[in-house]
């Protein structure tokens, strides 16, 4: 890494962050005293002391490997602590702010697998792959994972895929498994791979595909002659098309420079891992301290692959490793260069021999092996920056786009861009194979997500798509409606997420928005939380793969710690409910809803609101207005909190209060009183309905099994300790308004019950009060015999909810249950 202090004073608009390396300071007694590397004390080790302590290894375990030891991974936590220092005036951490989590290495291997294989089963899918030749049948999983349903040709194709990129099958048998034609098309199909991180962090993900592509190449091409052919080959694409002809000398030297390498390097991996790096994976984040993280541990990665030779040769043989400062760079992935609507990059020929100009030097700084190489190049690319912002600008661009390609400085390791271009950044004007990531996890109301931010985000949308997004949309949103933009037509996307938006509002918006556009081809649900610790938010990640194609079905699936998944349903994607709902909805509930609405009267007069939302301090035992803030009884004889008075909703008492929180318990609430409720989910009545037959009616039918389990489907789990958040919008989609004819039934249970409160939802199902209702309302809809499913359901549900936090503390909660 070059020194990230400027040359420029720092009265100049210059920077200082290294410090020591050239602060003439330093000469007048700044001094480093050796304790700080060797002190014993046990209260204050020295950092050698202390690194001794551990086992450190520079080569990155992979999933399978159970070495104990402090690999390179080890540098994603560092990126994710650093970001975790603590604030004590915001009383906040950088993390939370940005949204930056790092991803546990079993979801990587998942994402990297899922994407790779599609990609490559998909570009490389043989006219005929049936074995033939004593070629090996394989069985019908691969590691630990099934293969998707679907064409058996499809399918035997897409398992040899799988074992070619599983670390824990031995497969050394690659001329078994492959004719030497597939294994051409395979090669051929890394060799031109294009992959990009949008959110890169410390590197995981990019780092996860090198390893896989590695890994593919080291089996179908042990000794690496077909992939030193085709980077030769690669490697005179570029000269053609980035060199002037008669420019015979460089070319030469580039084709050189390959063979020395692979003749060094010829059974290593070295080779493997830098021309993928050259030419297939970027990153882009918008911290600069991400992309040096990255930089570092793809640094890493090749110099373990580096062999000595001893003093005969220069520099003892050692390879200078390369420059990635034009494959990692810092910028907002999620905002376009704003271009003329009639002109692109490279439309004139003076543009265009700018562009391949410029990428002629970048590649020259990645191989530059000297400071005064790396310095020309540097002033070469300023130069050439200024003279495209000027051609662009006869052209008819925007001075201020202008401005931004040439104020753009790759090697400024301080500095990013408040825009990305990857044609212009990366030169990938076709669009990328692969696009994978961990978006930052930033809600709609963080501070982060400014207003200016939101607009410069929306207008994206609205230019990429010719429609806008909510604005209460979370960052994630604009992730993925920006992505598929950088996908070529076949590529295919792979993003964790917090899975809030499958069943919020702004999420069925976007639902809605990307049919016609873009796919969502696979949905995996996790059961297990992959970013929750002490000190930040419990986090319920999804896993969604998305292509541009046009798909009508999604397939859906649960995974839990192990990235085991359990394939449940496939959807149809165009949809009036919201996916989330779907996916957690058995197939006979759906049918019974689906007639229930049919059968539902057309009135309006039942309705659902939410409470009184007031500051807690403005609740007073003397107040004339009776408030329900924390009762949980079947029947409200009495509030438990009083206010002044209630503003504008004089006239909107509550027949039935049901809790918007719900954890354990399940119920609805008769209110007795009249009180209102603080910030609970609210059913009004017309005044001729209260305590009439049909007011004890609905109040047992929302206190049936079909209705909890109806809250469990559509309520919000994403937060934590297990709460389900059941909203007033999400009770407006229960069919309610109906003839009922059990009001005699009603009472009895009213009476039976009143006077106590819920249980526990898994002991409250079994009470012969519970069981009576659900007969009753079983009865009166026609689904007598799906009462028993309904209860499982329920309990299945509650189950996966609570379970996603449960700790060791609270280990005994299955015990307490039964």
């Amino acid at each position: 890494f070059d020194c990230l202090d400027t040359e420029a004073a720092t009265r100049d608009g210059g920077w200082r962050i290294d410090c020591f390396t050239d602060n003439p300071r330093s000469r007048n007694g700044y001094s480093i005293p050796n304790r700080l590397f060797f002190s014993e004390d046990k209260n204050k080790p020295g950092l050698i002391t202390l690194f001794n302590k551990y086992k450190f290894t520079v080569e990155e375990n992979t999933p399978a490997e159970q070495e104990v030891a402090l690999d390179p991974e080890l540098l994603g936590k560092v990126f994710e602590n650093l970001l975790a220092a603590y604030n004590p005036e915001t009383r906040d951490t950088v993390r939370k702010q940005t949204g930056s989590y790092y991803t546990p290495r079993a979801v990587v291997d998942y994402m990297v697998d899922e994407s790779l294989t599609a990609y490559l089963s998909e570009t490389t899918h043989p006219p005929d792959t049936t074995p033939t030749h004593g070629q090996k049948r394989i069985p019908r999983t691969t590691g630990h994972r099934p293969l998707a349903t679907g064409d058996a040709t499809d399918n035997h194709w897409q398992q040899r895929i799988r074992y070619l990129l599983d670390y824990t099958d031995p497969f050394d048998d690659a001329e078994d498994l492959f004719t030497p034609t597939e294994r051409d098309h395979v090669i051929q199909a890394i060799a031109n791979i294009k992959v990009l991180d949008p959110a890169v962090g410390s590197g995981a993900f990019p780092m996860g595909i090198l390893h896989k592509l590695t890994l593919a190449l080291r089996r179908l091409d042990p000794d690496n002659t077909r992939w030193e052919t085709l980077q030769k080959e690669l490697a005179g694409q570029k000269a053609a098309s980035a060199f002037d002809t008669k420019d015979q000398q460089e070319r030469d030297a580039a084709l050189n420079e390959i063979s020395a390498t692979f003749e060094h390097y010829r059974d290593s991996d070295f080779g493997r891992k830098l021309y993928l790096i050259q030419n297939s994976i970027y990153g882009v984040d918008i911290q600069p301290v991400a992309s040096q993280i990255a930089k570092l541990r793809f640094f890493i990665s090749l110099a373990i692959e580096q062999e000595p030779t001893g003093n005969t040769k220069d520099n003892y043989g050692i390879k200078p490793l390369p420059n990635l400062e034009t494959r990692f760079v810092a910028a907002n992935t999620l905002l376009a260069l704003e271009k003329p609507a009639q002109l692109t990059l490279g439309q004139t020929d003076a543009v265009r021999k700018l562009e391949q100009e410029l990428t002629a030097n970048r590649e020259r700084h990645f191989h530059a092996t000297t400071r005064p190489t790396k310095r020309k190049c540097r002033k070469k690319d300023k130069e050439l920056r200024e003279k495209l912002a000027a051609v662009l600008l006869e052209l008819g661009y925007q001075a201020a786009a202008a401005d931004k390609i040439v104020n753009w400085d790759p090697y400024d390791q301080n500095a990013g861009a408040d825009w990305f271009d990857p044609e212009y950044m990366f030169s990938v004007d076709a669009g990328f194979n692969v696009v994978i990531g961990n978006p930052p996890y930033v809600e709609s109301r963080n501070s982060l997500l400014s207003d200016e931010l939101k607009n410069s985000y929306g207008n994206q949308v609205l230019r990429d798509w010719g429609k806008i997004l909510p604005r209460g949309s979370d960052l994630l949103i604009y992730f993925y409606a920006r992505s598929p933009k950088l996908l070529n037509d076949s590529g295919y996307g792979c993003f964790i997420t917090q899975n809030a938006w499958l069943s919020t509002d702004y999420g069925k918006t976007f639902q809605s928005f990307s049919i016609g556009k873009f796919s969502f081809w696979k949905i995996i649900d996790t059961s297990a939380k992959f970013f929750s610790d002490t000190k930040s938010q419990n986090i319920n990640a999804v896993i969604t793969l998305f292509t541009k194609k046009s798909l009508q079905t999604i397939e859906y699936g649960v995974a839990d710690r192990d990235m085991t998944v359990a394939l449940k349903r496939n959807i149809e994607a165009k949809q009036t409910m919201k996916w989330g709902h779907l996916f957690c909805m058995p197939q006979f509930f759906a049918d019974i809803l689906l007639k229930m609405s049919a059968d539902v009267g057309i009135g309006d007069t039942i309705i659902f609101g939410q409470g009184l939302n007031f500051p807690k301090n403005a609740l007073n035992k003397r107040g004339s207005v009776p408030v329900i803030v924390k009762d949980s009884r079947f029947v409200a004889v009495s509030a438990d909190g009083r206010i002044h008075r209630v503003s504008g909703r004089e006239n909107k008492i509550p027949a039935l209060i049901l809790p918007r929180g719900v954890g354990d318990r399940h119920y609805c609430t008769f209110n007795l009183c009249k009180a209102f409720s603080y910030s609970h989910v609210e059913l009004y009545l017309p005044n001729d309905l209260y305590n009439s037959e049909k007011h004890y009616c609905l109040w047992l039918y929302l206190n049936s099994s079909f209705v909890w389990l109806f809250r469990e489907i559509t309520g919000r789990k994403n937060l934590g300790g297990g709460l389900l958040k059941a909203e007033a919008t999400d009770m407006k989609a229960l069919p309610v308004d109906f003839e009922f004819d059990f009001a005699k039934d009603a009472k009895k249970v009213f009476d039976s019950i009143k006077n106590r409160e819920p249980m526990r939802v898994w002991e409250e199902i079994h009470t012969k009060e519970h069981l009576l209702i659900d007969e009753i309302v079983a009865d009166y809809f026609g689904f007598t015999d799906m009462k028993k499913n309904t209860r499982e359901a329920l309990i299945e549900q509650v189950d996966f909810r609570v379970a996603r936090a449960r700790t060791q503390n609270d280990s005994n909660l299955e015990q307490q249950r039964r």
